[in-house]
């Protein structure tokens, strides 16, 4: 049976039920086979678990052909190992869609949807960051962008934006990091 709650509690927010990757998740669903993970609620409602968490000892993991719904983000990258996300949807989120945090190893998006999430698809701090191929719609913000340390790199190539009120955001706050914007 499904919990409701953070019964062990362990996770960033102990009154949600969220997955904490410590270690390797290397998680393939096909394109006609995908793996779902969302709530156990009859009624699914935005921010009703917490998301797919890759924490500090997470390394090089990879998730693709896959479906994440309804949590307050879909995923957050905050380990300081490489992910790899392809092939997913990731909708009605109740904040992002996708958090990388500060100090996170590199991440990359490809052929992703983001959708329907309340403050942005994507939402990166530093970081070396690359979104490619993806959808990105009815998000507040599409993607807002944070390069804080030198070396960081943000590359979004060949991508969709619809909807919602800001397409791409960027602040920089150390000149010898890098922004390109290709589409």
């Amino acid at each position: 049976a499904a919990s409701a709650s953070d019964d062990m509690l362990a996770g960033v927010d102990r009154q949600r039920v969220e997955l904490i990757v410590h270690g390797v998740l290397n998680a393939a669903g096909e394109p006609d086979a995908q793996i779902r993970i969302t709530t156990a609620a009859e009624a699914p409602a935005r921010s009703q678990w917490y998301g797919v968490r890759f924490a500090g000892t997470s390394e090089g993991s990879t998730l693709s052909h896959a479906v994440i719904d309804h949590g307050v983000y879909g995923v957050v990258h905050e380990s300081s190992g490489r992910l790899d996300l392809a092939d997913l949807v990731i909708e009605q989120s109740g904040d992002c869609a996708v958090m990388v945090r500060e100090g996170a190893g590199p991440f990359a998006l490809t052929r992703a949807t983001l959708a329907h999430s309340t403050t942005c698809g994507a939402r990166t701090f530093g970081a070396d960051v690359r979104v490619t191929s993806s959808v990105i719609w009815d998000n507040h913000t599409g993607l807002w962008s944070t390069l804080s340390g030198e070396g960081d790199e943000l590359l979004f190539v060949n991508n969709t934006l619809q909807g919602g009120t800001l397409g791409v955001r960027v602040d920089k706050r150390e000149e010898a990091s890098t922004a390109r914007v290709i589409n």
